[in-house]
C-alpha cells in the first residue's frame, strides 16, 4: 500500500535523470512541474550510492508520477525500489521523450514570459544542464506541449535545494511528518 493517498499526493509531476558518473560523483538532475501553480522547477544534486536524496525529495514533493532516465541501469532499479517504497509511481523515459533539442522552442511556447523576452531571464536555470535534461524529459514524456492551457502560462525557477531537508522514510515516519493511513488530514 503506498503511503500517500490521492488526495495528499500533489498534482506535480517530476523527472530524474542521471550523467555518467565521473569518478566517484554521480551529479542528477531533475524537474518538477506543478500543474495546478504551473510551475516547472529544476536543479542539480550529488547523488549517494543510496539514493538517499532521491528518497528525500520524492517524500518532500510527493509527486503522482515519476519518470527516470539513467545511464546507469542499477541506479534505475535503485530509484525504482526507492520510488516504489515512496509510493510515486515511477516510468522510465522513452528514447523520443528524452530529446533535448527542441527544448528551448518548447519552453518559448510554454513560459508566460518567453514572447517578450526569450529565455534571457532564466540563465540560472539554463546553467543547470542536467536539471535542463530532466525537464526535456518531463515535457517529452508528458506531452505537456499538448495541453492548450499550459501555453504561455507557464513559469520556470529553480528548485531551492538550499532549505531543503534531507530527510529518508524512516526519518519522516519517526517525526510524524508522513500521514498513517488510517489517519486523515
Amino acid at each position: 500500500m503506498p503511503p500517500f493517498g490521492a488526495e495528499v499526493q500533489a498534482g506535480a509531476i517530476c523527472a530524474i535523470v542521471s550523467s555518467p558518473a565521473t569518478s566517484s560523483e554521480r551529479l542528477f538532475g531533475l524537474a518538477v512541474f506543478d500543474e495546478e501553480r504551473r510551475a516547472f522547477q529544476v536543479c542539480e544534486y550529488t547523488e549517494d550510492t543510496h539514493a538517499s536524496r532521491s528518497e528525500a525529495l520524492l517524500l518532500q514533493l510527493m509527486p503522482r508520477a515519476l519518470v527516470a532516465t539513467m545511464t546507469d541501469a542499477e541506479d534505475l532499479k535503485r530509484l525504482g525500489r526507492v520510488a516504489e517504497s515512496c509510493g510515486v509511481a515511477q516510468e522510465e523515459a522513452k528514447a523520443e521523450s528524452t530529446k533535448q533539442v527542441d527544448l528551448e522552442q518548447d519552453l518559448k511556447r510554454l513560459l508566460e514570459d518567453a514572447a517578450e523576452c526569450g529565455l534571457g531571464r532564466h540563465l540560472g536555470e539554463q546553467s543547470k544542464k542536467q536539471g535542463m535534461r530532466a525537464l526535456a524529459v518531463l515535457i517529452g514524456h508528458f506531452s505537456l506541449l499538448n495541453e492548450p492551457s499550459y501555453i504561455g502560462s507557464c513559469t520556470l525557477g529553480l528548485y531551492p535545494l538550499r532549505s531543503f531537508l534531507y530527510l529518508d522514510k524512516a526519518a519522516f515516519a519517526a517525526l510524524n511528518v508522513l500521514p498513517r493511513p488510517e489517519e486523515s488530514l
